[in-house]
Parts: structure tokens; sequence; C-alpha cells
């Protein structure tokens, strides 16, 4: 991973950790040490403050918008155990290494099981993958990842 995909990964979990009133403090901020760096005269720099506001708020208006996938904790749980039995099943098979697509391969045979007893650990997350197996693998990419493409909520 280059350095500036890092740091984009790195400026997108601050944000969507950061609440907006935080936001809209940094930037305040990094306004007056820029106004003070460049020696701007007071009229210029509450315009420019007022002008960073304006846009910082209308991209937390757009932000706020838009749709957010989630997934209840306990269905998280759950799938959060997909790749201990993939990396069991590569383990028990004597295949040579455990990769990330193996947890995908365990969810399709998950999602394709006809009966329990293939996988009776997971007899309740089975019609769940069944009626969201894209939710189920973006939530487990994510996690693959390291970042939060489906938001885990209470239910």
């Amino acid at each position: 991973m280059s350095k500036y995909d890092e740091d984009l990964k790195k400026a997108c979990e601050i944000l969507n950790n950061t609440e907006l009133d935080e936001l809209l403090k940094v930037a305040v901020e990094a306004m007056d040490d820029a106004a003070v760096d460049i020696g701007m005269e007071a009229n210029q720099e509450w315009h420019a403050k007022i002008t960073l506001e304006s846009a910082l708020i209308h991209i937390a208006e757009k932000v706020a918008k838009r749709p957010q996938l989630t997934i209840p904790k306990s269905i998280a749980d759950e799938l959060d155990e997909i790749p201990n039995e993939a990396k069991r099943y590569v383990r028990e098979s004597g295949f040579d290494d455990y990769s990330i697509l193996d947890d995908f391969v365990e969810l399709q045979e998950l999602y394709e099981a006809d009966e329990d007893e293939t996988f009776p650990r997971f007899t309740g997350l089975k019609e769940f993958v069944k009626d969201n197996l894209n939710l189920c693998t973006l939530y487990l990419a994510g996690k693959a990842l390291g970042v939060d493409l489906v938001k885990v909520v209470e239910r």
C-alpha cells in the first residue's frame, strides 16, 4: 500500500469517526493558522472562515444523507467466526495455506448448503446469509481490509 493510500485510509477513518462540530473546530483552527502564516487581513480571514464553514456543512449534509449499510451485531459476531471455520477447514483438509479467499469460499458454501448438518454451528446465520449474501460478503471484505464498510448495529 502506498503512503498516499495509507494517508487516505487514515483520513477516511478519522472522518468516519468524527462528529461535525469537531470537524468544524479543526478546520477553523487550521484556517486561523493559515491566516497567521500568510498575514491575512481580518476581513479576508473572516470571509475565508465563513466560506470554509459553509463548505464543511454542505459536505456533512451530503454525507448524512448517504445510505449506510448496517448489519445486526448478533449476525456480525457469527460472521466473524467464518475466518476461523475457513482456517480449520484448510488445516483439516491438508491444503497448503489459508488465504482470505477461503473465507469467501466458506461463506459461499454456507449460502449453497441445503441442510443444516453441513454447518451445524451456523444454522441461525444461514437464513440471513441466504437473504443477504452481498451484504455479508461486503462485511467480511471490510473486516479483511480493516475498514468498516458495513456498520454493526444493536437490534
